[in-house]
């Protein structure tokens, strides 16, 4: 039985090392921990935060057909799509916040309303499509 380690105690230097062994063995949990603790002691940077499933990344693959519905409305009055919304408003690539999941989808029309949005690792309907007859 191996001791657990304590990831207080390592280096961004053996932590970047122990994230990249952890990803070359398919090592999820191990991997999630570390970004986790860099995250904690803002060090993590976007190439850190791609060793996670739901990324920045992935987040615009998943939105893409949301953006595309929501930039084909004629007459919307919200924001289309945006990424900056909640905690990340921009910064460079390097700030460890660079890469929080925030990103959101709107409809607005004298018919709709709707708002499709991430949280954690799921896309969901933030307000359901409303038609006023």
């Amino acid at each position: 039985m191996h001791k657990p380690i304590d990831l207080e105690k390592l280096t961004p230097e053996q932590l970047k090392s122990l994230l990249a062994n952890a990803e070359r063995l398919g090592k999820t949990a191990t991997a999630n921990a570390v970004v986790k603790e860099m995250a904690h002691r803002r060090i993590a940077t976007g190439q850190e935060y791609r060793a996670l499933a739901w990324n920045q990344q992935r987040v615009r693959e998943i939105m893409k057909r949301f953006k595309d519905v929501a930039s084909a409305v004629p007459g919307n009055q919200r924001t289309s799509y945006t990424e900056a919304g909640g905690l990340r408003i921009g910064g460079p690539k390097d700030d460890p916040e660079h890469l929080w999941i925030d990103t959101y989808c709107a409809i607005k029309t004298a018919l709709t309303n709707a708002t499709f949005g991430t949280e954690e690792d799921f896309v969901r309907v933030i307000r359901p499509f409303v038609v006023e007859r």
